[in-house]
Protein backbone atom coordinates (compact mmCIF):
# COMPACT_ATOMS: atom_id res chain seq x y z
CA UNK A 1 0.00 0.00 0.00
CA UNK A 2 1.47 3.46 -0.96
CA UNK A 3 -0.84 5.28 1.15
CA UNK A 4 -1.05 9.30 2.09
CA UNK A 5 2.51 10.71 0.54
CA UNK A 6 3.88 13.63 -1.06
CA UNK A 7 6.08 12.83 -4.41
CA UNK A 8 7.12 16.04 -6.16
CA UNK A 9 10.03 16.84 -8.46
CA UNK A 10 11.09 13.22 -9.37
CA UNK A 11 11.17 11.68 -12.64
CA UNK A 12 8.76 9.37 -11.93
CA UNK A 13 6.66 9.65 -8.60
CA UNK A 14 5.35 5.67 -8.19
CA UNK A 15 6.53 2.41 -10.34
CA UNK A 16 4.55 -0.25 -9.73
CA UNK A 17 6.59 -3.57 -10.45
CA UNK A 18 5.34 -6.20 -12.81
CA UNK A 19 3.18 -9.08 -11.31
CA UNK A 20 2.72 -6.93 -7.76
CA UNK A 21 -0.32 -6.11 -6.41
CA UNK A 22 -1.98 -3.32 -4.26
CA UNK A 23 -3.45 0.29 -3.29
CA UNK A 24 -2.21 3.58 -4.35
CA UNK A 25 -4.50 6.02 -2.31
CA UNK A 26 -4.54 9.81 -1.15
CA UNK A 27 -1.44 10.48 -2.67
CA UNK A 28 -0.43 14.18 -3.75
CA UNK A 29 2.17 13.42 -6.69
CA UNK A 30 3.12 16.48 -8.85
CA UNK A 31 6.29 17.89 -11.37
CA UNK A 32 7.11 14.88 -12.05
CA UNK A 33 7.65 12.89 -15.80
CA UNK A 34 5.00 10.32 -14.91
CA UNK A 35 3.67 10.24 -11.93
CA UNK A 36 2.08 6.35 -11.39
CA UNK A 37 3.77 3.75 -13.98
CA UNK A 38 1.66 0.81 -13.69
CA UNK A 39 4.30 -2.10 -15.62
CA UNK A 40 1.86 -5.02 -15.78
CA UNK A 41 0.60 -5.36 -12.60
CA UNK A 42 -2.64 -5.04 -10.40
CA UNK A 43 -3.05 -1.70 -8.13
CA UNK A 44 -6.34 -0.35 -6.97
CA UNK A 45 -5.46 3.96 -7.67
CA UNK A 46 -8.00 5.99 -5.31
CA UNK A 47 -8.13 9.70 -4.03
CA UNK A 48 -4.82 10.99 -5.35
CA UNK A 49 -4.06 14.61 -6.13
CA UNK A 50 -2.18 16.42 -8.78
CA UNK A 51 -0.33 19.72 -7.57
CA UNK A 52 0.91 22.38 -9.17
CA UNK A 53 2.88 22.18 -11.86
CA UNK A 54 1.93 19.08 -13.40
CA UNK A 55 3.04 16.09 -14.37
CA UNK A 56 4.03 15.19 -17.54
CA UNK A 57 1.74 12.08 -17.75
CA UNK A 58 -0.24 11.55 -14.50
CA UNK A 59 -1.07 7.53 -14.64
CA UNK A 60 0.97 5.71 -17.34
CA UNK A 61 -0.02 1.73 -18.31
CA UNK A 62 2.62 0.21 -19.35
CA UNK A 63 2.92 -1.89 -22.49
CA UNK A 64 1.71 -5.30 -21.53
CA UNK A 65 -0.35 -3.78 -18.67
CA UNK A 66 -3.96 -5.54 -18.93
CA UNK A 67 -6.76 -2.97 -19.53
CA UNK A 68 -10.11 -3.15 -17.83
CA UNK A 69 -10.67 -3.86 -14.34
CA UNK A 70 -9.41 -2.05 -11.78
CA UNK A 71 -8.24 0.75 -14.58
CA UNK A 72 -11.09 1.32 -16.43
CA UNK A 73 -12.61 3.86 -14.09
CA UNK A 74 -9.06 5.65 -14.71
Amino acid sequence: MIQGNTFYSLRTGTYLNPNSTGQVLNNIIYNTKGGILVDRSTFTISGNAWGTPPNEFDIVLLAGTAFGPPYDLL
